[in-house]
């Protein structure tokens, strides 16, 4: 409808148009299309399943042997308790010794190396210089204590590219193999659903396949 309550001129509706052609497009393009439907076949999007694998996650600290570095300072963590091994930890190429609160880390199926940071801490101001020189180089999940919603998003990340080229995803090997690397990744079963709840969404915006879009409804019909 045009702005006084008539119908649009032909600019508007071809634009309209448009929009839906690109829409429809790119559903039919997405790649990840036969991977969700068979990983929906399977039954992924089982809330009882997804809260055991959860429990069953395995959360191991690194040696305190390896984190001598980040052992030396800890008062530049806000999440003490989960230590980062020095050949995993950010340090600062003018001061080795020093470092920034994060974490290297490897993603199954990516060349780059991404990385795992916590808020830094404000309070002196060269840890907000070297964090800002840490941003513009690297691409970076960042959280408050940098493992909760940071591991969260690299989570679905590392689950979203796995279905883009095709291969299966198991969230609970997935989660395993980022632990390995960043002990306390996802610290809550909320935020381990919350990956399932996103890919949900995902696979209803990507996919025109009615019993994808039937049993994301199932799984969790908030979902929009």
């Amino acid at each position: 409808m045009g702005t006084n309550g008539t119908t649009g001129g032909a600019t508007d509706i071809a634009e309209g148009c448009s929009k839906m052609e690109r829409k429809v497009k790119e559903k039919e393009q997405w790649s990840g299309e036969e991977m969700a439907k068979k990983m929906i076949a399977s039954g992924i999007f089982d809330s009882a399943t997804i809260a055991t694998a959860y429990k069953e996650l395995s959360n191991e600290k690194p040696s305190p042997s390896l984190c001598k570095t980040f052992s030396s300072n800890q008062t530049k963590a806000r999440a003490p308790e989960f230590p980062i091994p020095d050949d995993k930890l950010i340090k600062l190429t003018n001061a080795p010794e020093n470092f920034v609160c994060a974490a290297k880390i490897s993603v199954p199926e990516f060349s780059r190396t991404m990385i795992l940071s916590q808020v830094p801490e404000v309070s002196e101001k060269q840890n907000i210089e070297d964090f800002w020189r840490m941003i513009f180089q690297n691409t970076v999940f960042m959280s408050m204590n940098g493992i909760g919603r940071a591991g969260t998003m690299l989570a679905l990340f590392t689950s979203m590219l796995h279905v883009s080229k095709g291969k299966e995803v198991n969230t609970k090997e997935i989660m395993t193999k980022l632990r390995s690397e960043r002990c306390g990744i996802v610290d809550s079963a909320e935020q381990y659903g919350t990956v399932y709840r996103a890919m949900a969404l995902w696979f209803k915006n990507k996919s025109q396949d009615e019993e994808i879009q039937k049993k994301v409804n199932e799984f969790a019909p908030s979902v929009k």
